[in-house]
């Protein structure tokens, strides 16, 4: 094979994941009726101040790489949590909707996804603004977007953190099951 089919076929499993990851989240309609979407929002508009600013995108440079490591922690311990039998109780489903464990999956992929584009979008604007001394009209639009990707994906920690108390939940009842059955 060439590198140009490789390269190809490379990008299409990529789109084709994509895909997949957006359609189990629930695509746009999901995004913004999102609890921590609108909340992001709100705190955007009285963040108004930061984001107009020249150096916003230290706040997200600073902050996102450490969200990133605790995310991936938190990420395999979903992977590795209960043991095979209840990962598999979790895993697939009789009807259409996507499993309990694809969804649980779902939730950390869209928390990491979205931490990476608000810290590759704040390398890019911060080298777009480089050595100037305002942001202008335009730059402001562009903060604005950042800003509220930057906050956005700080609250998906939270969507996280309830991600991990719902397997835990569903961990604590299947044991309770299991216990059950063992007597």
């Amino acid at each position: 094979m060439s590198w140009k089919s490789d390269s190809s076929n490379n990008f299409k499993e990529l789109s084709s994941f994509i895909g997949d990851y957006w359609k189990i989240y629930g695509g746009w309609y999901e995004l913004v009726r999102s609890p921590f979407f609108l909340v992001a929002l709100a705190l955007l508009i009285l963040t108004f101040s930061t984001w107009t600013s020249i150096k916003w995108w230290d706040d997200v440079i600073g902050v996102i790489p450490d969200i990133v490591g605790f995310t991936i922690g938190g990420y395999a311990i979903i992977l590795v949590f209960g043991g095979e039998q209840f990962r598999s109780a979790l895993s697939g489903s009789s009807s259409k909707e996507p499993s309990p464990y694809l969804q649980v999956n779902v939730a950390f992929v869209h928390f990491i996804s979205m931490q990476v584009l608000a810290l590759l979008f704040a390398l890019v604007v911060k080298s777009w603004f480089a050595g100037s001394k305002s942001l202008g009209f335009m730059g402001v639009i562009v903060s604005g977007f950042g800003y509220g990707l930057f906050l956005y994906s700080l609250l998906c920690a939270v969507a996280a953190a309830f991600a991990l108390l719902k397997v835990s939940k569903w961990y604590d009842v299947y044991t309770n099951g299991q216990s059950k059955d063992d007597e």
